[in-house]
């Protein structure tokens, strides 16, 4: 329909209209793509996406390396209360800051309950990010020591890349996203965003 209206309009003009007709064909042929964008530039405050969150229950979102972290965080977190860890929600809303919220269920088994670590994030030249340990909330507090091997051990002392996982998940832009150890990238974990 738009290619005869355009005709329509561009009788007159030859060369016009070949032009326009070229540009028709190339589009539709799909030589022209969407250029993907690096997560970097669209995950952060007033951005397209603040948040992703990790959860276990959605299979192989992680390496074995970071599994064997987060089913150490579980049985700490567990043994600190009989609290059950759910998720891990990465939340780059506040410029500047990373907060690292460990939902669990509470002992007393109702809702979620959000333990949240606040760290400041340093974003070098070739933007790998570090973390640096702020504050906790009290529930954070709580369950500080039984998820240090993610807190302590792992985000506070290497470097990362977060950026989308069309490597493990095919297709997956804008919908998964996940952080990548530079350090070691062996140890990496993915999730949904938002």
């Amino acid at each position: 329909m738009i290619p005869i209206l355009i005709s329509m309009v561009l009788s007159n003009n030859k060369n016009m209209k070949n032009i326009l007709t070229s540009i028709l064909l190339i589009i539709s042929l799909g030589a022209c793509k969407v250029q993907k964008q690096a997560l970097s530039e669209q995950i952060g405050p007033g951005k397209s996406y603040t948040d992703i969150t990790y959860s276990p229950l959605v299979g192989n979102s992680s390496s074995k390396e970071f599994a064997e972290k987060w089913s150490a965080a579980e049985k700490g977190t567990f043994d600190s209360g009989k609290r059950i860890l759910q998720r891990l929600t990465l939340s780059f809303s506040n410029e500047g800051n990373l907060l690292a919220n460990f939902g669990y269920v509470p002992p007393n088994g109702k809702g979620i309950a959000p333990a949240i670590f606040t760290y400041s994030v340093q974003k070098d030249d070739k933007g790998a990010l570090k973390f640096s340990l702020i504050s906790k909330n009290a529930n954070a507090k709580v369950i500080s020591a039984g998820v240090r091997g993610i807190t302590d051990e792992f985000l506070e002392k290497y470097k990362f890349k977060i950026d989308w996982v069309l490597d493990k998940v095919p297709g997956s832009y804008g919908e998964l996203a996940g952080l990548q150890c530079l350090d070691m990238p062996e140890y990496w974990f993915y999730g949904a965003i938002k």
